[in-house]
């Protein structure tokens, strides 16, 4: 489970990676987040974004498949005569759609974040703003409540939790 602290400056989000790795955190668990295309990269995982692109390819075939299909009924193309010109328009379309699909489906439009879409907008505009986020991968025997304490103590801002699955 991870968490996220918010900070007022990237100084005091250090000072907090610190003081985390005092309480007994390893470097790797944690993860400071200074620009807003970083936030992205923490709130998706590789695997949730690949599920994405795989998800819009999906989706984009199957629309565009039903497209080339209403394309026959609705056209009543020459095409029609030869069982190639039946075969190659939905595929062509359900193709083009799935490349869409594709682009769309890598930039995490169909992607479960850990966070919710608010709080990850929230994230990259405090950001850009200037602000940092130190999301902190929760070890096994931690308690939730004690890294809460231990941001809040650190000067955290703000403190989000990974959604559950």
């Amino acid at each position: 489970m991870l968490t996220f602290g918010m900070f007022s400056s990237t100084m005091r989000a250090e000072e907090a990676a610190s003081v985390m790795q005092l309480v007994g955190f390893n470097t790797s668990d944690i993860t400071l987040i200074k620009s807003p295309s970083e936030v992205k990269s923490v709130v998706y995982s590789e695997r949730e974004m690949a599920l994405s692109m795989k998800r819009g390819i999906y989706v984009g075939a199957v629309i565009g498949f039903c497209i080339g299909i209403s394309m026959l009924i609705d056209t009543g193309s020459p095409a029609l005569n030869r069982w190639w010109g039946v075969v190659a328009i939905p595929l062509a379309q359900a193709f083009g759609w799935a490349l869409f699909g594709m682009i769309a489906g890598s930039g995490g439009l169909f992607a479960r974040g850990k966070v919710s879409a608010e709080v990850e907008h929230q994230f990259e505009k405090a950001v850009a703003e200037g602000n940092a986020v130190l999301a902190i991968q929760l070890q096994e025997g931690k308690a939730p409540a004690d890294v809460v304490a231990s941001l809040l103590q650190a000067g955290a801002t703000d403190v989000e939790f990974e959604l559950a699955a």
